[in-house]
């Protein structure tokens, strides 16, 4: 009876890690906690097996294939684990990455030190602002200082991370009390369905990924768009002072104490929100959403153009491997049928066959197809447009100049400029980002 019991348990372990893993490991067929090269090896194994050249479904082949693409990402992965639901949208889990914290909270935080102190003794910032302002390139004094170039995305870093917590803590709250109302459910149904309803709306807009990248998004913009903006008047007024006591004064109260220094900066602060710069602020956050918005709908495009590609590139070598085993058998078909004839002669030329055979098969696997070249080209076209369309469409620098002069048109050629800049830069952060994150994956 014992062993009987000891097998049910099992079984109904068994039955509920498989009731819990979620679908893109059922479909390759590994558990979560695989290993990235036991993906890979699966997946190769599985693509061969199913391709739709053997036989196989061409839908089931795409589905693979999409598994693959969110499963052999790290970053994607973290996220599709953590994320409550299965989102199976790569474009969806790059959204919910920038939003959802890694294993090391400070990991960002390190990269965008490092990116401040690079930009520091590059003057990135310094130059793109100067670009958008239609400043020539070998004007003087072109530099900000290392606080006004690292406060806005530390502050909008922290700022997003304390407001993530507090709407995941909002919505275990919620979720305990509709719990504690489901036991209560048959007492006072009519009573509850109002704010059950209500409370429904708010997890429907917070588990979408969209919708809670964009309030998370607008939220931190409003609160941290002061410190962009005095560091664009950092820029304008040639400060050269570095010291966060004088970040918002400028250098203007230099005879009041470190405490009234303090207040002074907090007054100019929060008198952002109750004055005209208050459309700066807005301004810079319905910037900030475009900019986001139109990042990521390139960067869908340039992981579309990636995923033809990595299936043109398994088609390819699927069809050089067709042609090798045909050939082989043509080749035994003939060796079968002079082998009694020429018996050492045949040795020496087996020999030589499998020498070449093997060249072949390494010059095959290095190949590429034209499809697979093409798609790849146009997956980094589109990534490289995923940094400069928003850039030229959507710069904060200018859009506080044109604030200043209304009568100046916002594209110019000094535009596309400073967003050739601003590319640079991003994608440099981009992949400082990475770097760190997989050197902590690896660790």
């Amino acid at each position: 009876m014992d062993h009987n019991n000891n097998n049910s348990n099992s079984n109904n372990n068994e039955n509920e890690e498989e009731s819990t893993m979620k679908p893109l490991y059922g479909m390759l067929g590994v558990s979560s906690d695989a290993s990235q090269s036991e993906i890979r090896d699966v997946y190769l194994k599985k693509s061969r097996q199913y391709h739709p050249d053997r036989g196989g479904d061409h839908q089931w082949f795409i589905q693979l294939n999409s598994a693959y693409v969110i499963l052999s990402d790290p970053e994607r992965r973290r996220v599709y684990d953590m994320w409550p639901g299965s989102i199976e949208d790569p474009t969806q889990l790059d959204l919910l990455a920038k939003y959802m914290p890694t294993k090391s909270k400070f990991s960002e935080f390190y990269t965008l030190l490092a990116h401040a102190v690079v930009d520091r003794f590059f003057s990135f910032k310094a130059h793109i602002i100067a670009a958008a302002l239609s400043i020539q390139r070998d004007a003087p004094n072109i530099h900000l200082n290392l606080s006004h170039i690292a406060a806005f995305p530390i502050v909008h870093l922290l700022v997003d991370n304390i407001i993530e917590k507090l709407i995941d803590r909002k919505l275990l709250q919620q979720q305990e009390k509709q719990q504690q109302k489901k036991q209560q459910q048959d007492n006072n149904n009519n009573n509850n369905k109002k704010q059950q309803q209500q409370q429904g709306k708010f997890e429907e807009m917070m588990l979408s990924p969209m919708k809670r990248a964009l309030v998370i998004e607008v939220l931190a913009t409003l609160i941290a768009a002061p410190f962009e903006l005095y560091a664009y008047r950092a820029f304008r007024s040639k400060y050269e002072g570095n010291t966060w006591f004088d970040y918002f004064t400028l250098g203007t109260a230099n005879d009041f104490s470190p405490l009234k220094r303090m207040f002074h900066n907090t007054a100019l602060y929060l008198r952002c929100f109750v004055s005209s710069d208050l459309k700066y602020l807005i301004g810079l956050s319905a910037f900030r959403v475009g900019y986001t918005l139109t990042s990521y709908f390139l960067s869908s495009m340039a992981d579309y153009c990636n995923h033809r590609a990595l299936l043109a590139g398994v088609e390819h070598k699927l069809r050089q491997r067709n042609k090798q085993n045909d050939e082989i058998d043509e080749d035994e078909e003939d060796s079968d049928s002079d082998s009694d004839n020429n018996d050492r002669d045949s040795d020496n030329e087996d020999d030589d066959d499998e020498e070449d055979e093997e060249e072949e098969e390494k010059d095959s696997d290095q190949s590429k197809s034209a499809k697979e070249i093409v798609w790849k080209g146009a997956s980094y076209g589109a990534k490289f447009l995923s940094y400069f369309v928003p850039a030229s469409m959507f710069s904060v620098y200018r859009l506080f100049y044109n604030i200043e002069s209304p009568r100046i048109s916002y594209f110019s050629q000094s535009l596309f400029r400073s967003a050739f800049l601003d590319t640079v830069s991003v994608s440099f952060f981009d992949f400082l980002h990475t770097t760190i994150d997989n050197n902590e994956i690896n660790i």
